[in-house]
């Protein structure tokens, strides 16, 4: 939340960040789910009471509503973490979109994106498709199949940075030499 005043009990709240730290040894990823309570670069962040995630984990939201949702490359499932009072992160719930084909979710947090806190989009470019859940429920929803954007012999990806124009969002796409 914006720092400020609490008109419940009249005390100061100040504002929670969350990071993702991912370290790799040897080709073996362990990320960690921190928080923080300040953005200032000469304050050290630390992993002390972190959660511990296996493989390169993502994070994404939306900004100011005291979840985060974690991914990682160790699998096919979004779990939301909600901030409790006490400043810790709270597991609340988890999704899978193995049913989809989805074995890994590991590349670029912006392939998920929040059109409202009951409908989100997770572009999928190994599979061609974007994956449409609730972020509030943690329910699949749908999906879009795009199998024209496959090319043979090589991989398709959602990267950079997408633009939102009013309800739609403008993907960037592109295409890795290899198999994914």
């Amino acid at each position: 939340p914006d720092a400020g005043t609490d008109t419940d009990g009249g005390t100061t709240t100040k504002p929670m960040y969350a990071f993702v730290a991912q370290v790799s040894v040897e080709g073996n990823a362990t990320s960690y789910v921190g928080l923080t309570e300040t953005l200032d670069p000469n304050t050290p962040l630390s992993t002390a009471n972190a959660t511990q995630i296996n493989g390169r984990a993502l994070g994404s939201g939306i900004a100011k509503t005291g979840s985060i949702f974690v991914s990682s490359s160790a699998g096919a499932t979004v779990t939301r973490y909600n901030l409790t009072a006490s400043n810790t992160l709270e597991k609340a719930g988890e999704v899978t979109f193995a049913g989809k084909g989805v074995t890994s979710i590991g590349e670029y947090q912006n392939q998920f994106q929040f059109a409202s806190e009951t409908k989100a989009y997770y572009f999928d470019g190994r599979n061609s498709q974007v994956i449409i859940w609730n972020p509030k429920d943690m329910t699949l929803t749908n999906s879009i199949s795009l199998p024209e954007l496959s090319i043979a012999g090589s991989s398709t990806t959602f990267a950079s940075n997408p633009i939102r124009v009013g309800t739609q969002v403008l993907m960037p796409v592109g295409w890795r030499a290899g198999a994914a």
